[in-house]
């Protein structure tokens, strides 16, 4: 669990995927880009069915079975609430503490990275290294683990099905797509109105 205040990277799968997967694509991270913070093993923790179930709490295991971990991840993603701890690499940044989380009924998994982490000088916060540092992790990311769309902002979630966000709107710090182009970079990128920053600054 991560306290205080967050920057929060996104990205969201076709609507018609089906949980199971939602569930390979999330296996797929772990390793490439969501690390153990403990060597070999990813604590998690998902509410069952209904409002009043409790956190079930469990842990993912380097080299356990993969239809295992697929079932568990399945819970996992199709929890109303859910965090799998890690830690993530950041170009320019260092490795990090991170908390993966579902959105859902949206098909979209959020990041949330700690701000103190992502800027120690609070005073005059330089957005461009964490803006960098995001394009590049997206980038790895979307080579791994192919997605619709993806963003970044201070505690961002995903509030529509991003097959309505229109084109050229830019509702987040940093957007991303597939690009069209054959032969360039595989995702288009987009800056919103305000830039990756801490809350308040």
């Amino acid at each position: 669990m991560i306290h205080g205040s967050v920057t929060s990277i996104g990205v969201a799968y076709p609507a018609t995927l089906e949980t199971s997967d939602l569930a390979r694509h999330v296996a797929a991270l772990l390793g490439p880009i969501l690390e153990p913070r403990t060597p070999g093993r990813w604590p998690m923790r998902f509410t069952g069915c209904g409002s009043e179930a409790p956190w079930i709490e469990v842990e993912i295991k380097q080299g356990t079975d993969d239809e295992a971990t697929t079932r568990m991840l399945e819970r996992f993603v199709s929890s109303p609430y859910g965090e799998l701890e890690a830690i993530v690499q950041l170009a320019g940044v260092g490795r990090v503490e991170a908390v993966l989380r579902p959105q859902v009924g949206l098909n979209a998994l959020l990041l949330d990275v700690p701000d103190a982490a992502l800027f120690p000088e609070w005073s005059l916060p330089d957005p461009e290294p964490v803006t960098a540092a995001v394009r590049e992790l997206l980038l790895r990311w979307f080579d791994i683990s192919r997605f619709a769309i993806a963003f970044a902002g201070p505690e961002a979630e995903l509030e529509i099905d991003p097959r309505r966000i229109e084109p050229g709107a830019v509702p987040f710090a940093l957007l991303a797509r597939p690009a069209d182009g054959a032969g360039g970079a595989p995702l288009d990128f987009s800056r919103g109105a305000w830039p990756i920053s801490p809350l308040g600054a």
